[in-house]
């Protein structure tokens, strides 16, 4: 899991254009863990301008990724619309061990790749504007691992997506909403990242790692 981390974080550096940051993660998923089915989801957006957008991958005999902008998923567009009503309920992870069990999905003709799911939402401010979807054939097919490399991976698309999307072009070095009409002072800028690294202790209690653990 850390690897396929690692080659994700390493071929979207430099990259602004979210639909090659979309196919990268597609990638990892079906080649790395073994998903069967994946899938980044855009909703349109009329007031902001943002057109919907699909990205679908799936492995069978081979690996291919379709990127288009009609809201269905796997030809469907029962499962986009279920994937939609979902993450905007929601707006947090959703492990679905079995479709087939699961009664807001009955009436979605469900292609063979996807028995288990799991949807993760892609955020602005808050808002959920899409979804990071992954699937596999066999029910209860996600373990923990992959539902925190999944987690990770829904916030770098949130990221992208903040910095990538037709609203960034009308903000500031300070992130601030920039007055239209004039050009926005350019001001150096810090970015400060803190990273937690805790372990749970025999006790329950939360742990510190060691320095070489956390060099690792």
């Amino acid at each position: 899991f850390l690897s396929s981390f690692s080659r994700v974080v390493d071929n979207i550096k430099e990259k602004n254009n979210f639909q090659e940051i979309c196919s990268v993660i597609a990638e990892s998923l079906l080649q790395d863990l073994g998903v069967e089915f994946c899938g980044v989801v855009l909703f349109e957006d009329a007031e902001s301008g943002e057109e919907s957008l699909c990205l679908e991958g799936i492995r069978e005999d081979q690996r291919f990724i379709h990127i288009h902008s009609g809201q269905e998923l796997l030809g469907s567009r029962d499962f986009h619309q279920a994937v939609t009503v979902l993450v905007r309920e929601a707006a947090a992870c959703l492990n679905i061990p079995d479709v087939y069990r699961e009664s807001r999905f009955n009436g979605v003709d469900f292609s063979s790749v996807v028995r288990s799911l799991v949807v993760l939402p892609i955020l602005l401010r808050g808002v959920p504007v899409g979804a990071l979807l992954a699937s596999h054939s066999l029910p209860r097919y996600f373990s923990e691992n992959h539902l925190r490399l999944l987690r990770i991976l829904s916030g770098i698309l949130t990221q992208s997506r903040f910095l990538t999307g037709r609203h960034a072009a009308v903000r500031n070095a300070c992130g601030t909403d920039a007055v239209p009409g004039q050009a926005a002072a350019r001001q150096d800028v810090v970015s400060v990242v803190l990273m937690s690294f805790d372990l749970q202790a025999v006790s329950g209690r939360p742990a510190t790692p060691n320095k070489e653990a956390i060099l690792g």
